[in-house]
Parts: structure tokens; sequence; C-alpha cells
């Protein structure tokens, strides 16, 4: 996908259309075609001048048509309203085809009508511009700003600027691949400088400062503000925009997607018996521990029994005669240890004691030792 930037009409090539062509007029017409579509307008049919849009507008019932016309920024007798985004409601627009003619912007789409894919693009809905882009990556794109009588605007190119950046954002392809025309680096670079103060800049440029002094101010804090709405009016018949609405491939990722972004919803409500659910764990480590300390009384138990036998011990001699065991030498020895049960023991220690006298004198000692260590 290759981006070109025209700053206004006048300057795209006459010998070729591009895949899409994206129309910019930020103050105001696509502003107000987006807002318009967005509460509800069934349809916005653009016109280049006033008189053919009266005409058209007679064919259509008076309830379900609205007619709107500005020229030098200033609303146009014959219609109902001017330009102005803020004028749009669900209350006075759902349901009624729009005709609209202003001084750029009109111009400026019919300057692309024949393009095989025409958008209206804003500040205010650049998001859904650029998932349009992105997902459908047409070979040419042309962002054409509808400028202010045939001069330069620099909120269309700012708004030029933050399509490409999203884009950027979205994609792998690097600006200098991107980019068709140096117009278009320039536009990233302008919006990258000024996103974070765009109502200052469209305060301070030319027609800024012009809808300033016509008490405009409104709408041009309305039209700086970026990613406000999720619509996107592309081009249904010549010079009539609809919202667009998504084919059975992006229904069934949207619907996946949902699914998908269910699952976070769905967690917390699962969460309450997750809550609920250390409770039991708890215990279990209470438990664990209670397990423990009853395998060291065992143990202790288990520790304590040969200290109940030593008492016993001491006073019959045997118990001295026990530990004398590991102090036997020799092959007598090793054939009374090996193979013998276990309960056999202390009998077995007499023998090997009976025939060293000595042992016993040595088994007192060791008892002494023993009881003045413990």
């Amino acid at each position: 996908m290759k981006i070109f930037v025209y700053h206004t009409p006048e300057e795209i090539p006459n010998n070729r259309l591009p895949g899409c062509a994206v129309v910019i007029d930020v103050l105001r017409a696509s502003s107000t075609i987006a807002a318009a579509i967005n509460a509800g307008a069934s349809a916005v049919q653009v016109f280049s001048d006033i008189e053919p849009l009266l005409e058209a507008s007679e064919t259509v019932e008076e309830d379900k048509r609205i007619r709107a016309g500005e020229r030098g920024g200033r609303k146009v007798k014959a219609c109902e309203f001017g330009n102005s985004p803020l004028a749009f409601t669900p209350e006075n627009t759902e349901g009624r085809r729009l005709f609209l003619s202003t001084t750029n912007g009109t111009r400026c789409s019919e300057s692309v009508r024949n393009a095989s894919k025409v958008i209206m693009a804003s500040l205010t809905n650049r998001q859904a511009v650029v998932n349009s882009l992105a997902t459908k990556r047409p070979g040419t794109v042309w962002l054409v700003g509808s400028g202010w009588e045939g001069s330069y605007s620099l909120e269309d190119t700012v708004c030029a600027g933050a399509i490409i950046d999203g884009i950027l954002a979205v994609g792998k392809t690097p600006l200098s691949k991107l980019a068709g025309n140096d117009e278009a680096i320039a536009a990233v670079s302008l919006f990258r400088q000024w996103q974070d103060q765009l109502l200052e800049l469209l305060t301070s440029a030319s027609h800024g400062q012009r809808l300033l002094k016509m008490r405009g101010k409104a709408d041009v804090a309305y039209c700086s503000q970026l990613d406000v709405l999720d619509t996107l009016p592309i081009q249904k018949g010549l010079g009539i925009f609809v919202q667009r609405k998504p084919g059975v491939i992006e229904k069934t990722c949207e619907f996946l997607g949902r699914l998908v972004g269910r699952k976070p919803v769905n967690i917390p409500a699962v969460a309450n018996p997750d809550v609920e659910a250390p409770a039991p764990e708890a215990k279990a480590e209470a438990k664990k521990p209670t397990t423990s300390k009853k395998a060291a009384a065992k143990v202790d138990e288990k520790a304590e029994t040969p200290k109940a036998e030593a008492k016993p011990k001491g006073k019959d001699t045997p118990a001295p005669k026990v530990e004398a065991k590991p102090k036997a030498k020799g092959p007598a020895a090793k054939s009374l240890t090996a193979g013998a049960p276990k309960g056999a023991a202390p009998p077995k220690a007499k023998t090997e004691v009976k025939p060293k006298v000595e042992a016993k004198p040595q088994a007192k000692a060791e008892e002494q030792t023993f009881f003045s260590g413990s």
C-alpha cells in the first residue's frame, strides 16, 4: 500500500485514480458528515452547488430530509442548517437524508468521486478510517485535503498525518515504504509534533481563526477531538455517503473479537466463587501444619521412647549393654548383628557383654556421659 497526500483537490493527478480516495475537511464538512451519520442520518448527499441540492431535495418528503448549506463559513438562507457538526442530533437527524453543500469539502468530494472507493475522514473518526485502510490495504491511497478556496489548510494536513501514523501503529510497514510522496512524510511529522495540542493547532490555523471570528469556537473545539466517533462514511453511489456496513468476514471477525472480549468480562463473574475458593485452600493449608504437628509429635514420641527406656536401662544394666553393641568387634559381633530380628536385640547385647566383664564399667561411664549431656 502506498499513501499519497494532496493538500488540495487541485493537486491530484488528472490521468489516474487511486484504489481509495480519502476526503478530508476537518473544518468542517467531513466532520459534519461523520457527525450526521453518527446521529442516525440514513445518508448524506453532497453537492458542489446549492441549486442542484435544492432540486434534489424536493424529490424527498419534507419530514425525511434535511438541507444544509454553507458559503464562506456561514449558513445559506435556503437551507435549514449550516455546516456545523454540533447541529445534527438524533432528534432532528435520525432516519433522514442530509443534503449538504459546503465551500470546500463537497467540492473536494466531487473531484475524486470516480475512484473505486471514497470515504470521508476527520480527526473525530480517524481510527475508523485507519481500521478500514489497514484491513483492506488498497494498493494506492490518496489523502486529499479540501483546503480553503484552493489554498493549503493546516488542519487537513495534520489529519492526513494522523491517519498515516495510525496505520504505522497497527502495521509493520515502515514510513519510507508506506509514503508515496514527501507530503505524506511531512504530514506525519506535523501530527507527531502537535498530536497532544490539536485544539491549539486548529485555533492557530487561518481557517480556525476565521471560524472564531464567526463565533465558531464550539465547532473548532469539537472538530479537534481525536477518535471520538466509530463512524465511517463511505460513498455508495456518486456523491452519496452512508455508514459503512462490515462484510461477512468482518462480521465474523467482529463476533469472534467480542467472544474473546467477553472472557475478561466473565472472569470476574466466575471469580466470585474463586474468591471463596481460597477458603478451602486456607483450610488445606491449615491442615498441613496440623499434620506436620502430628508428625512432629510422633517423631517426638519416638524420640521420647528411647529416653523413657533409658531410665530402666540405667537400673537393669542391659541398657548400657545395648549401647555397647557398636563397640563389639570381631566376627562374632558381625554374626550377631547380621540377619537377627530387631526384637532380639536386647538379648544379643547380653551375649556380647557376658564374655567381657570390663564392658560394664565402660557402659556406666557412657551412661553418665549420656545423661550429663541430655
